[in-house]
């Protein structure tokens, strides 16, 4: 019996295959517990975001109750001030406070933006129109003051309408046309402006170099003789950088004359000038072109000063006053 048992345990066969199952069993113990890992890893991410999610629910319910709540505050608020809007209103028709009164309110508030728009922006065009729309609405009223402030307004228009000698809607298409000859600019071919062509010479090796290495210079650089200097002509690149350097020119000079400064305004043109004859040639179609309309530009002119205050709105706030003052004094009496 003994013999058999020694005999069994001494089986290689029996032996690997006991060590076989063992390993099998470990490996699936280990498969096991990283399932059972990741299970739970899962379980608690899954958890923290509903956590996150349910604690995120309920700070955007919260600040939706917040934001309704102010909502509600700043409904009453409104209700309140119009019933004081109300209030005041037949306040101050009792103390006499009349159509007029309301009218030249407005009228001082567009006049007010008009003295804003003369003095900060210099936009004479934008306060003829304010003054324009405030005359018609004081127009059809006819008293005393209000005849002075319709008289005061049409005098401050043609004050501005005579500072006013360059048409601004005008000028921009002119700039508009200006900036359209600078992006078509284009580059230049050697044979279209070369005058005396470079000829084969055969004579000796020397000259074939010079002229080979003649026709690789134009290939960086193309040259036209003139009387006085060479003149080069713009590659790729230095176009591109060179048309944004007259655009940025146009622009500066635009912007100096919607703030009617005509010194800054020709100098800007003086500078496109001159860069234009610098790098253009003297009979070029694209130049003389460009030459036309800076020509045009230059023409246009503007006031030396503006003025620092309307004398309709000096007036309106004058006949203002005189009224808060009338009324004052029926109240007191």
């Amino acid at each position: 019996m003994d013999k058999v048992l020694m005999k069994e345990n001494s089986d290689p066969k029996a032996t690997s295959k006991t060590k076989f199952t063992k390993q099998k069993s470990i490996l699936l113990f280990i498969i096991i517990v990283i399932l059972s890992l990741i299970i739970t890893a899962a379980a608690y991410y899954f958890y923290f975001n509903n956590s996150r999610l349910r604690e995120d629910t309920q700070q955007l319910k919260q600040e939706a109750t917040n934001n309704q709540r102010q909502v509600a505050k700043l409904q009453a608020k409104q209700q309140q001030l119009m019933v004081e809007q109300q209030q005041l209103i037949m306040q101050l028709q009792k103390q006499g406070f009349s159509d007029e009164d309301w009218l030249l309110v407005d009228a001082i508030y567009w006049l007010r933006q008009a003295q804003w728009r003369l003095k900060l922006y210099a936009d004479v065009t934008t306060t003829i129109a304010i003054l324009q729309t405030v005359a018609s609405h004081v127009a059809p009223v006819h008293s005393d003051r209000f005849d002075k402030l319709a008289a005061a307004i049409d005098a401050d228009m043609k004050m501005l309408q005579a500072l006013q000698l360059t048409n601004m809607d005008e000028l921009q298409q002119q700039f508009g046309k200006l900036s359209q000859a600078i992006d078509a600019l284009t580059l230049y071919q050697a044979h279209a402006i070369q005058q005396n062509e470079v000829r084969e010479l055969n004579s000796s090796r020397w000259q074939k170099s010079l002229h080979s290495a003649w026709d690789a210079l134009r290939q960086v650089v193309v040259v036209r003789h003139t009387d006085s200097d060479l003149t080069p002509l713009l590659q790729q690149q230095q176009l591109l950088n060179f048309k944004q350097y007259l655009q940025n020119l146009a622009q500066q000079a635009f912007w100096s004359a919607l703030h009617h400064d005509g010194a800054a305004y020709h100098q800007r043109l003086q500078q496109m000038q001159h860069a234009l004859q610098q790098h253009l040639l003297p009979n070029d179609k694209q130049l003389l072109l460009l030459q036309d309309q800076l020509a045009k530009l230059q023409k246009a002119t503007f006031a030396a000063t503006l003025p620092q205050q309307l004398t309709s709105f000096i007036l309106a706030q004058q006949l203002q006053s005189e009224s808060m003052s009338t009324m004052q004094g029926n109240t007191t009496k």
